[in-house]
């Protein structure tokens, strides 16, 4: 049950990467908001490609794939991030990278939950339904600094 849930939550936050297309609007200055906004765009393809191997290492049951799934993910949003530097959208991406990275410290921590431990699967469920609220949250943030 909490894997299947599990499952749910990253394909939840796939689905959030997979709005983030078509972000462009106009800005002032050094970078612009469709600038920073299309920079968040190309990335997207490969966070995109990273998030299926994630969900594929999460049902082989492989923690040693996993977390090197989930630490590329993380450098990948965080790299992404230092590229982003629109006093706009920076602020906003940052959040949304702090709150994807917080989901997926919560996926990584799945590997090593005891599954028969009722109250902590109900710790853990609770944790990673209030991580992808943050998360989607956090991308609303950013598809409306976009414009998009």
């Amino acid at each position: 049950m909490a894997i299947r849930r599990t499952t749910k939550t990253v394909l939840a936050a796939a689905a959030a990467l997979a709005l983030l297309p078509g972000l462009a609007a106009c800005g002032a200055g050094g970078q612009s908001v469709a600038d920073a906004c299309e920079l968040i765009q190309g990335g997207n393809a490969s966070l995109q490609s990273s998030m299926s191997e994630l969900s594929t290492a999460m049902t082989s049951g492989d923690t040693e794939a996993l977390s090197e799934q989930v630490s590329a993910i993380n450098d990948e949003v965080a790299a992404l991030g230092e590229k982003v530097t629109n006093e706009e959208v920076a602020p906003v991406y940052e959040k949304f990278a702090g709150a994807f990275g917080d989901l997926t410290t919560q996926i990584e921590g799945m590997g090593e939950l005891d599954m028969t431990d009722t109250e902590a699967m109900t710790k853990v469920s609770e944790d990673m339904t209030a991580a992808s609220t943050a998360l989607t949250e956090a991308e609303g943030e950013l598809r409306e600094v976009c414009g998009a």
